[in-house]
């Protein structure tokens, strides 16, 4: 049975929106996905806008924004609008928190609903060392902090967990293509130290498991946390989905990526959806399967499996 530690978010999240800001007055919130277009940054010949962003105003109309570079919590986001044919500055792009009718913080009620879940389960399944933080930035009382801060602390708290040699490092939270968004934790900042503090907790074959939406894109987090711990093994999801159910699981080893496609076989990809969707705690078993056992899943029920999968029977 595989000893590990658990690193999960355990306050839900504030909604925080990317909010058009005129003169210190809300406009409206950004909404889709960017646009990219060819539209010349006025004042800078040859130079374009990196994205287009749709605001939705207060009215329920639509306004075009151009935003000169990708959006940053860190420093001022400018944003253009259209006047005729040419761009002018007006306001900037915030991130702020979002508040119901009477001034409260809108929240999602996410930790209770899957990131405790994660930890407990892998509790239950293996006794493993949880390690809770805050999402800094999720504070009620209007003085939230920074991902800086949020990192700050778990790198505090993993250094207090004793022991090494675990079998493997568990992260379940909010994650993005570039990083472990509730821990604050990202390609362009501390990915080098948090690989550290896995190295110094995990054996060197061990595994790293992120429950997190998004970090196995390709080029994402969880490609180059793999490229910096290459004796591991490093499991991610492509896509947004609730981590016990989501089936587009990817395993990297030492940069080099596997969708689960290709360990299972193309023909089986529809039955696996299918056995994440009843089986109660087979996302906390797959990390640690072979890939025969992995291949050989469907020829046993999900009923056996949720009580003993081949490699991890107690």
């Amino acid at each position: 049975m595989p000893r590990g530690v658990v690193l999960y978010q355990q306050n839900d999240s504030a909604v925080l929106t990317w909010v058009w800001m005129v003169d210190g007055r809300e406009q409206g919130v950004l909404f889709g996905p960017p646009g990219r277009e060819n539209v010349p940054r006025p004042g800078e010949p040859g130079r374009s806008f990196s994205r287009i962003r749709s605001v939705r105003l207060a009215d329920g109309t639509e306004q075009r924004l151009g935003l000169p570079r990708p959006l940053s919590r860190s420093r001022p986001n400018e944003a253009f609008v259209q006047v005729g044919e040419t761009w002018v500055e007006r306001g900037r792009i915030e991130h702020r928190l979002t508040r119901v009718e009477g001034g409260a913080v809108s929240m999602r009620g996410d930790a209770r609903g899957m990131f405790r879940q994660v930890a407990r389960k892998l509790d239950d399944l293996y006794g493993a060392v949880l390690v809770p933080f805050v999402d800094t930035l999720s504070d009620e009382d209007g003085e939230h902090g920074s991902e800086a801060m949020t990192s700050a602390a778990v790198f505090r708290d993993l250094r207090a967990v004793a022991g090494t040699d675990y079998e493997f490092f568990a992260y379940s939270g909010h994650g993005a293509d570039d990083g472990l968004a509730s821990a604050g934790i990202r390609t362009g900042g501390p990915i080098a130290q948090f690989a550290d503090e896995i190295r110094r907790l995990v054996r060197r074959d061990g595994t790293v498991v992120l429950y997190a939406c998004l970090t196995a894109r390709d080029g994402g987090f969880a490609q180059a946390l793999s490229r910096l711990l290459p004796t591991m093994t490093v499991w991610g999801h492509t896509s947004s989905a609730e981590a016990s159910r989501n089936p587009d699981k990817v395993r990297f080893r030492n940069g080099s990526r596997e969708t689960i496609a290709d360990i299972i076989g193309e023909a089986n990809v529809s039955r696996w959806r299918n056995l994440l969707q009843n089986s109660e705690d087979m996302y906390a078993h797959f990390p640690f399967m072979s890939d025969e056992e992995l291949r050989d899943v469907f020829l046993v029920s999900s009923a056996e499996l949720d009580v003993a999968p081949p490699s991890r029977r107690r």
